[in-house]
């Protein structure tokens, strides 16, 4: 595990203001038409168009023997704090249970923008009471943008600190015939998941969420999920624009709101040189870029993050020397479109 403290964070969580509380319920709408948008500072978020939806998804927190179950529709996950971290030692749904012999780390306190921390995780279960499944991988959690969040009623919320996790995992299920669903091979999943905490309020006000499932390094599935919980204790929060007497242009000068393509938004070149990894490539619109290199058995190795400009060109380089020889995977993500390309280690 790594963490990294930066002191001059504008909103920091910590386990008094931020850790689930015992007792808590927390209803999330189901949101359309948000963007995860650009990272680093003074980031304006403009959701003021998206679709709030009816749908609506309560979460509940309660004790349980040695830590707080959070209680879904659904799925019940179980968390136990050890020191200053939090971490998820099991879960359970309709279909499914899985227990973490090594726990996979929800937050470590305090966090704040520019820290970061990354923990491996492994669990068995049981899929349908009958087939075991197993689970591992590795989880990395980074404070990558603080700014404001322009709502839909054209308020603003101030003081806003951006998540950003990525959780890369490898899959399997044990005794189950191939024939009879996909999910009998083994595959990697890979989640990007983004949560905007505001000062004053213990839970994200907005979560985006995208999975995306792989077979062989292959893309087999993807789904994108966001939601949003807006109490009236988080919209009086929230200033007025016009109470300052500014205009809504004067808050979005860095929000990044690209629609994403049906196309993969990315043109590349990619070279293996010597065990290092080298790209060329260019966005067709402009975009908040992810890379991450990581084996076939779910562990992440490297990743990168950078906004880049529509049509301007740019390179990357990732050394793998002293990697064990074999398969990886280099996934990239483009406003949410992902793609991946295998290459070997020698």
């Amino acid at each position: 595990m790594q963490f990294y403290q930066n002191s001059k964070a504008q909103l920091v969580l910590t386990e008094s203001t931020n850790k689930q509380i015992a007792g808590d319920k927390v209803v999330y709408n189901l949101v359309e038409d948000i963007f995860h948008g650009a990272m680093g500072e003074d980031v304006v978020w403009d959701f003021s168009n998206c679709n709030i939806l009816d749908n609506t998804y309560p979460i509940y927190f309660k004790s349980d023997s040695i830590g707080i179950k959070s209680i879904e529709p659904g799925l019940q996950k179980y968390h136990i704090q050890v020191g200053d971290t939090l971490f998820m030692r099991a879960y359970r749904t309709s279909l499914e249970t899985m227990n973490y012999t090594l726990p996979i780390i929800s937050m470590c306190y305090p966090f704040s923008y520019g820290d970061s921390i990354t923990s491996q995780f492994t669990g068995k279960g049981k899929y349908c009471e009958s087939y075991d499944k197993s689970q591992h991988g590795t989880k990395m959690i980074v404070g990558d943008a603080k700014g404001r969040i322009i709502l839909p009623n054209n308020s603003v919320l101030n003081d806003v600190l951006r998540v950003h996790s990525v959780t890369y995992s490898d899959v399997a299920l044990e005794g189950l015939e191939p024939n009879l669903v996909d999910t009998a091979k083994t595959k990697q999943v890979l989640i990007d998941k983004y949560d905007w905490y505001v000062k004053g309020y213990r839970y994200p006000v907005f979560e985006y969420r995208i999975s995306t499932s792989y077979n062989d390094g292959l893309q087999v599935a993807s789904k994108t999920e966001s939601y949003c919980s807006l109490p009236d204790s988080v919209m009086q929060l929230a200033k007025s624009i016009d109470e300052k007497g500014q205009h809504r242009e004067e808050y979005f000068k860095v929000a990044n709101d690209s629609l994403i393509q049906d196309e993969f938004p990315m043109i590349y070149q990619k070279a293996l040189v010597d065990n290092m990894l080298s790209l060329a490539y260019k966005t067709t619109i402009k975009a908040t870029v992810t890379f991450v290199v990581a084996s076939t058995t779910g562990i992440i190795y490297q990743n990168k993050t950078c906004n880049c400009e529509a049509g301007e060109m740019y390179e990357t380089s990732f050394n793998c020397n002293g990697y064990k020889p074999g398969g990886y995977i280099l996934y990239i993500n483009v406003n949410g479109k992902i793609s991946s390309e295998k290459f070997q280690v020698k």
